[in-house]
């Protein structure tokens, strides 16, 4: 008789999440999870690799840890299980019949469908909404109504990096779970698994400040390596009190952008104390770092908390464009 395959559940970091189910039993788990924390920390990871656990066939006692090679973990791996729903972004209010709308965009009609299906297979039922937002009431009232009658065995998990975007009654319905920034040597140690240099490692580990996704993306030169330099030329200009150009700041990525320019401001200030570019954190831009206009160390905080309170703006409601504005100002 051959031994039973070993679980796994190989979420990088996040020690209080993983402690919080592994000693859960699937009988305890509550109906609805709010992952909340920064961008880029592994809230939607976790939340897939839990589904997977709690599909997958293999026996197990706690509620972590999947096989990988059961029928259920390879319908995972590729997108098709039936019992498990993943969206990312808007969710509006339906009109149609149409499962989605052009952009693709989860409707509240479709939402109310999938939480209302049964189990194919007479388990769990999963539903991810990943950094979801509501574009209507209809919509935010749609969840709520699952929240307040949850069926058996329908798992809800929605992951924000701004929970003070949702409705005070869905917060209240569900478990909040914080997900912190990710160690730099966790992520250090993450990069060299995957067969970068030492070097790099290190550096894309302080540079992504806590954010894997950010790290990932410095040394594969992905999306933030272009958001890095919109932020540092967005930053150059409002410094001088330039009328600088923000539209290409939205909701997905303002959160991203104001850590960017929290880091370069911090760097200024190493800078200045210093009188060594060497000791920015990316040397490239050391030499744009040391044009920029002279203040004293408390002018350079007094900006950097500055940020710090359009990081809070950017957590509610208040439009992107208007706050990268209001910073703007604060700055010039």
């Amino acid at each position: 008789m051959s031994a039973a395959p070993a679980l796994v559940f190989d979420a990088v970091g996040q020690p209080g999440p993983r402690a919080l189910f592994e000693r859960l039993r699937p009988e305890r788990l509550a109906h609805g999870y709010l992952f909340h924390g920064p961008a880029g920390v592994g809230k939607k990871t976790f939340a897939q690799l839990l589904a997977k656990s709690l599909l997958c066939e293999e026996p197990k006692q706690g509620v972590l840890g999947y096989c990988g090679r059961c029928p259920s973990c390879v319908r995972v791996d590729a997108g098709t299980h039936p019992d498990l729903f993943v969206s990312l972004g808007t969710v509006r209010m339906g009109t149609g019949d149409a499962g989605f709308h052009e952009e693709e965009e989860l409707t509240a009609r479709d939402l109310v469908r999938q939480m209302s299906l049964r189990s194919y297979s007479g388990g769990w039922r999963i539903v991810i909404l990943g950094d979801v937002e509501f574009a209507t009431h209809e919509a935010a009232n749609a969840l709520l109504k699952f929240l307040e009658e949850p069926p058996a065995q329908v798992l809800m998990i929605l992951t924000t990096a701004a929970p003070g975007r949702l409705l005070d009654t869905i917060r209240s319905r569900m478990i909040g779970v914080r997900f912190d920034p990710v160690g730099s040597a966790q992520i250090e140690a993450f990069l060299r698994a995957r067969g970068v240099d030492a070097a790099r490692a290190r550096t894309a580990a302080g540079l992504a400040q806590g954010d894997l996704a950010r790290a990932l993306s410095v040394v594969e030169g992905g999306a933030y390596a272009d958001l890095r330099q919109q932020a540092a030329q967005w930053l150059d200009g409002a410094l001088r009190g330039a009328a600088v150009e923000s539209g290409w700041v939205a909701r997905d990525n303002i959160d991203a952008v104001l850590r960017e320019v929290k880091r370069l401001l911090r760097d200024w200030l190493v800078v200045r104390v210093s009188g060594d570019v060497r000791r920015a954190l990316v040397a490239d831009e050391g030499e744009r770092i040391a044009a920029w206009p002279r203040r004293d160390w408390a002018g350079i905080n007094a900006a950097i908390a500055a940020a710090g309170e359009a990081q809070g703006l950017a957590a509610t409601n208040v439009p992107p464009g208007f706050v990268m504005d209001w910073l703007r100002v604060q700055l010039s």
